[in-house]
């Protein structure tokens, strides 16, 4: 794999691969980091919520219906989760044809 990180945050930026979430969240709180974007597919959001490190939820909604493709939250076989996970909706606003929904993660 190949990185390639031009941006003005280059310096600060931390790629971490195989090693545990929970482990790299840590490392981030000991350096002072309170709040963290994990962007990825639905594997990383199921790890993420099966080990209860999701407290808060932001998403965009389109009006289509898309085909066939990869589910959205992805579960490790070893890892499960209850059948719902709650969601307290805290914003939610129109862009254009879209909206955009942000909400706090019910524990």
């Amino acid at each position: 794999d190949c990185f390639l990180l031009m941006d003005e945050y280059h310096q600060q930026t931390i790629i971490a691969k195989k090693r545990a979430m929970k482990e790299v969240l840590q490392e981030l709180a000991e350096l002072g980091v309170v709040n963290v974007l994990l962007e990825g597919g639905g594997r990383l959001l199921g790890e993420a919520f099966a080990d209860g490190l999701v407290n808060e939820v932001a998403f965009f909604h389109a009006p289509c219906v898309l085909g066939q493709g990869a589910n959205g939250v992805e579960l490790p076989s070893t890892k499960p989760l209850p059948q719902r996970v709650g969601i307290k909706l805290v914003e939610a606003q129109s862009l254009g044809a879209d909206w955009f929904f942000r909400g706090l993660v019910e524990k």
